[in-house]
């Protein structure tokens, strides 16, 4: 089984327990041609979404789905309370950076999250390495 196989796997796993999941868009979906794929993957999820200040189009904000921009302590409350109240956030494209944290440690639990750039996917405490973020979407939609 390939790697890329292995974190799907896993992920899709993940995905199928959550109860209250959420979905972070960041600018490696525009980067990576992924933004169909993570929208057909919301809605099949019906989970909401939120993208980080440099995705701010990687989701139609007209969705029904999109809450809003996420900027960690800098985001309104209510996208916060979703945030942290979520038993899976599925992070895709969105970087550990200032500028989508708004400056602060990340509001998401490592054992709540995946979290996928190009070339690597954190699912909780497992790391998958040279896997191509489009592919990983799309598999996962």
């Amino acid at each position: 089984m390939s790697t890329r196989a292995k974190a799907v796997a896993e992920a899709a796993a993940r995905l199928g327990r959550a109860k209250r999941p959420i979905l972070i868009g960041g600018v490696e979906l525009f980067r990576e041609g992924a933004e169909r794929d993570f929208r057909a993957l919301a809605e099949k999820l019906g989970a909401p979404v939120v993208t980080t200040m440099l995705a701010k189009g990687v989701f139609p904000m007209d969705h029904p789905l999109h809450m809003g921009i996420h900027i960690g302590p800098f985001s309104p409350p209510e996208i916060q309370r979703r945030v942290r109240g979520a038993d899976l956030v599925l992070a895709l494209g969105s970087q550990l950076t200032d500028m989508d944290l708004g400056g602060a440690p990340p509001q998401v639990r490592r054992d709540r999250s995946i979290w996928a750039v190009n070339e690597r996917v954190n699912v909780s405490f497992h790391t998958y390495t040279d896997v191509q973020l489009r592919d990983f979407v799309a598999r996962l939609a």
